[in-house]
């Protein structure tokens, strides 16, 4: 990337007291995962389950629908549909214990965590705590099924962390409110 073609986001972000921007009206892109990715998304949802258990973490789920092997799963398949579609790096790797942080770079460098849900109109949500994580832009992506997932936008932490935004221990954002920020463009 040249030094022409670089955005300066100072000028795009608007200050924390201003109102949000008008929506995008997105549909999404829906992504197939291969038999290979599913399996290679599980084993390393599995990777990371079993280093939390061992580590003590406690259990994160969000009620006793799903497990935490089961939350993980959901989260791996979202990152990995995200990055194959954008052409980014899925961090394959797991070495410990991570609280919060982001799942990919885009291309522009900014940060991204990966939002999975399995229900249609399921929200963008993050947990309050997670506010200084160094993260920059939060994407959200609906799981259809373990191979057929929908993403559906995305948001600058500017927007999301504003008061009328909080529900509860989290930021929630509705999908209506995301957009497709410059520097996602789809690859596959």
């Amino acid at each position: 990337m040249t030094d022409k073609e670089k955005i300066d986001w100072s000028k795009l972000m608007l200050p924390l007291d201003s109102p949000p921007p008008a929506p995008l009206k997105v549909k999404g892109i829906k992504v197939t995962l291969s038999a290979n990715e599913v399996a290679d998304a599980k084993a390393l949802a599995k990777k990371r389950n079993d280093v939390n258990v061992r580590a003590g973490m406690p259990d994160s789920r969000v009620g006793k629908a799903m497990t935490s092997l089961e939350i993980n799963e959901m989260g791996v398949l979202g990152e990995m549909a995200f990055t194959k579609t954008f052409g980014l790096e899925l961090d394959q790797e797991y070495k410990g214990v991570r609280i919060g942080g982001h799942d990919t770079v885009d291309k522009l460098g900014r940060t991204i965590d990966v939002k999975t849900t399995r229900y249609a109109n399921g929200q963008l949500r993050v947990l309050k705590r997670k506010i200084d994580h160094g993260v920059e832009m939060y994407a959200l992506v609906i799981m259809h099924s373990d191979s057929n997932l929908t993403i559906k936008g995305g948001v600058h932490r500017a927007i999301l962390f504003r008061p009328e935004n909080i529900d509860g221990p989290n930021y929630a954002m509705n999908q209506h409110r995301l957009i497709w920020p410059p520097g996602w463009e789809q690859v596959t």
